[in-house]
């Protein structure tokens, strides 16, 4: 037989009792009082997950769509005439890859 759901979100509780402060095994103990069991490793995942991400981690965007026109294609035959053939020029774009 499932199990019942209970109308009581638990996370949200538990976020209401860090924010007065208390640490994962008080929020246990609170909550335990209140019938609901949940582990101290349960809490501290909740508290993490439910503080705001830090945003120098991410990465720039770059523009995705980029059309190849005529003079591009002739730019490149250039490069790849100017390195000494198509291999070279794959490896040396292959090394700038690694770069970036």
């Amino acid at each position: 037989m499932a199990k019942k759901k209970t109308s009581v979100n638990k996370s949200a509780l538990i976020r209401e009792f860090i924010g007065k402060g208390l640490s994962p095994k008080e929020v246990m103990a609170a909550m335990k009082k209140k019938g609901h069991t949940v582990s101290a490793a349960y809490v501290s995942t909740v508290k993490s997950n439910s503080k705001p991400k830090s945003k120098t981690a991410t990465k720039p965007k770059v523009a995705k769509s980029h059309t190849l026109v005529a003079s591009d294609l002739m730019k490149a035959k250039t490069f790849v005439d100017g390195v000494g053939g198509i291999k070279k020029a794959k490896e040396l774009v292959e090394m700038l890859e690694k770069l970036s």
